[in-house]
C-alpha cells in the first residue's frame, strides 16, 4: 500500500483528493460518484467529495494535534463498478 502523508495544522482548511486512472479504473469508464471516510475520527471531512473528471477532492478541516488520520474514497463508475482508493493508496493526515 502507497501511503501520501499531508501535513497541516488544526485551523487549516483545504482539500484532497486522488485521481483514478487505468490500471485502477477502466479507461472507458466515468467517474459518478464518491465516498470517503477518515479513521479515527477527528477530522473533519468537510461536505461530500467533489468529483472532477477522474479526480476526487475532499475538503478537511479541523484534527487534533500530533494525530494522524487515513482518508479513503470509494469511487462508483458509470458501468457501475466500485473502487477503494487507487492500489488501497492511503492518504494520512497529520495534524501538526
Amino acid at each position: 500500500m502507497t501511503q501520501v502523508i499531508i501535513e497541516k495544522a488544526p485551523a487549516e482548511k483545504f482539500k484532497i483528493g486522488l485521481y483514478y486512472r487505468p490500471p485502477d479504473v477502466d479507461d472507458t469508464n466515468t467517474l459518478v460518484s464518491a465516498t470517503a471516510v477518515s479513521t479515527p475520527a477527528g477530522l473533519t471531512l468537510d461536505g461530500d467529495p467533489v468529483v472532477s473528471g477522474q479526480q476526487v477532492l475532499q475538503m478537511i478541516a479541523g484534527g487534533v494535534t500530533g494525530k494522524d488520520y487515513v482518508v479513503q474514497f470509494t469511487v462508483l463508475t458509470s458501468n457501475g463498478s466500485s473502487y477503494c482508493s487507487p492500489n488501497h493508496e492511503a492518504i494520512i493526515v497529520r495534524v501538526l
